[in-house]
C-alpha cells in the first residue's frame, strides 16, 4: 500500500520582456511494504521530497526548466547497512510541443 501526499505551488510571472513559471513542490511517500525488485529484498520508503525551481517560456511552444530537489528519508527508512540515504538533484530540461 502506498500513502502519499504532494503539495505544489505554481505562480505564473511575467518580467523582463519573458515568461516564468516558479515553483515549489513538497511531496510525502511512504511504501514500507516496498521490495527492491533487483535483490528481492525488503525496501521500505518513507520520505518527504522538497524543492523548487522555475520554467522559462521563450516562445509559445517551448520551456527551459532548472529544478533543485532535497530527498529526506525518515524513521527507519534513513539508513541503509549504515549509510544515509538522503540526497539532492538538480535537474535541468528543455520540452518542445508540436
Amino acid at each position: 500500500m502506498i500513502d502519499a501526499e504532494f503539495y505544489y505551488f505554481e505562480p505564473y510571472m511575467k518580467f523582463a520582456a519573458d515568461e516564468w513559471l516558479v515553483f515549489l513542490n513538497a511531496e510525502y511517500i511512504d511504501t514500507l511494504e516496498r521490495t527492491d525488485i533487483i535483490t528481492h529484498k525488503p525496501d521500505p520508503v518513507k520520505k518527504w521530497q522538497y524543492g523548487g525551481g522555475f520554467n522559462w517560456l521563450p516562445i509559445p511552444n517551448a520551456r527551459l526548466r532548472l529544478t533543485y530537489l532535497y530527498h529526506d528519508y525518515i524513521d527507519e527508512t534513513d539508513t541503509i547497512a549504515g549509510q544515509k540515504r538522503d540526497y539532492n538533484v538538480i535537474d535541468f530540461s528543455t520540452a518542445v510541443a508540436f
